[in-house]
């Protein structure tokens, strides 16, 4: 029996070696989307949202912008089916802000479809939402580097993926968590990405789906809570005008629930979807690379703007 133990741990230890040897070399932000955002210590100011929060919008540029606040930014948003506003997001996003902050920046993405439900989820019944079975909800370490917990538990590749995807450098989680593509289109294939996935949001996300009034109130729970730390924004960012028909007729009354809560929780409602021709997607939802940048930095100037407009009126008020 001891041979047959020493024979098993013979073959087993060096798997487990060149396993934390592969971790330390090529677990980066080219393995998946996901694996940095656990690997980074708590961070006192956040970009919070589903994937247009990560493609769109790049702390760093906010970082760098002069901007007076508790820093860094990082960008903690997800996807549609991991961090739509509910508990589950609401609790991950809990574990990364660091406690102590008090003057963070708390950039807060929405659409219609990040308060959204699947029409066959019984609309009062949050038990039952889909992302109650996703990695959110079963992660014990948020903060941890290496993180072994997602590495065994959570990703979705052969672990031979984690040198692959580091030659090929498909895609990029930078250092803020921002989500960089490096595939190059052509016009004519960006266009047929739009037509292609415009009709794929008509199937597979708007007509399967409706209004959460749950999500809403997470929604204001989460803006509730980083309201502690510092100064919340709800943003909607630039999409496709073709996209923003499809959201609106979907929702109709979108703004006027963010205005609503904007005004209720006094967080300021940025609605970028008013200027849509600016900024270039290739998908339809989504802004390329350069388009990123000139949002990011747009609202950059808007939060500064608004800081500055508060700190005047605090002074004012204190005069009087």
């Amino acid at each position: 029996m001891r041979k047959l133990i020493f024979k098993i741990l013979i073959l087993i230890i060096p798997v487990i070696i060149l396993f934390v040897i592969s971790v330390f070399v090529f677990a980066n932000g080219y393995i998946d989307v996901y694996y940095l955002k656990f690997t980074t210590p708590q961070k006192p100011s956040l970009v919070i949202g589903m994937s247009k929060a990560v493609i769109d919008i790049q702390p760093s540029i906010i970082n760098n912008s002069g901007l007076v606040f508790d820093k860094p930014m990082y960008n903690f948003g997800f996807n549609f089916g991991n961090s739509p506003y509910g508990k589950i997001y609401l609790d991950a996003i809990k574990k990364k802000v660091k406690p102590e902050t008090h003057n963070g920046i708390f950039i807060l993405e929405v659409s219609p479809l990040s308060i959204s439900i699947q029409n066959s989820v019984k609309e009062n019944y949050f038990e039952n939402a889909p992302e109650n079975g996703r990695f959110l909800n079963h992660q014990f370490f948020f903060n941890t580097n290496p993180n072994f917990e997602y590495l065994l538990r959570h990703y979705e590749n052969s672990y031979y993926f984690m040198f692959l995807n580091n030659i090929k450098k498909e895609v990029l989680i930078h250092d803020d968590g921002w989500l960089e593509g490096f595939t190059k289109l052509s016009d004519s294939e960006i266009e047929k990405r739009k037509t292609k996935w415009l009709k794929k949001y008509i199937d597979f996300y708007f007509k399967p789906s409706k209004f959460c009034q749950w999500r809403l109130d997470y929604l204001e729970e989460t803006i509730s809570f980083l309201k502690q730390h510092g100064k919340v924004y709800l943003v909607r960012v630039p999409i496709d005008k073709r996209m923003l028909e499809l959201e609106n007729n979907y929702m109709p009354d979108f703004n006027d629930k963010m205005a609503v809560l904007s005004k209720k929780e006094n967080a300021k409602y940025i609605d970028f979807t008013v200027n849509c021709d600016n900024y270039k997607t290739y998908d339809a939802n989504h802004l390329m690379k350069e388009s990123s940048e000139k949002l990011t930095r747009k609202l950059a100037e808007i939060i500064k703007e608004d800081r500055t407009r508060s700190k005047k009126d605090q002074n004012s008020e204190i005069r009087n």
